[in-house]
């Protein structure tokens, strides 16, 4: 007699976001702390995050200054353009065991209670999209910039 199959849990994917900010911006605090929320919902996910200051900063003490001894988020101290920091960082061994990358600015309002990071995991897998931006809305102040948010998006660029 043979078993019939087990269902099998889907595994989440695995993330890394990636962002950069400097140190001493105003909302580097809340966006550090979001983040801890953001990693507290979604164990899957690691961020690496950036402080792109002109004299070099302790990154790591930073990090566990506002998010605490998480793991999952790592600081870094790349001076200048972010895509600096992303030639230096995110490199093929480093992220060829993620399921995606999310490389996000440091302005978007990533606490879970803004952003929808499952759904938003769901949509890139569901269409199976390479590049996925998701809109940013007035009424879920996506950002901390008020002039950088749509008043009417079409439903198809949420």
């Amino acid at each position: 007699m043979v078993a019939p199959p087990r269902a099998v849990a889907p595994v989440a994917p695995r993330w890394l976001g990636a962002t950069a900010a400097h140190s001493q911006d105003k909302w580097t605090p809340s966006l550090l702390t979001s983040l801890s929320v953001l990693t507290d919902h979604h164990p899957q996910l690691q961020i690496l995050i950036n402080f792109f200051d002109q004299a070099r900063v302790d990154a790591a003490a930073i990090v566990q200054h506002y998010a605490g001894n998480r793991t999952q988020i790592e600081g870094t101290w790349v001076p200048g353009m972010k895509t600096l920091f992303w030639k230096q960082h995110l490199t093929p061994e480093r992220t060829r065991h993620m399921d995606a990358v999310w490389v996000f600015d440091c302005d978007i309002a990533v606490h879970p209670t803004n952003f929808p990071l499952a759904q938003v995991a769901a949509v890139l897998t569901a269409t199976r999209a390479t590049v996925l931006q998701p809109s940013i809305q007035a009424l879920v102040h996506g950002t901390y910039h008020p002039w950088l948010r749509v008043r009417r998006a079409h439903m198809s660029c949420l």
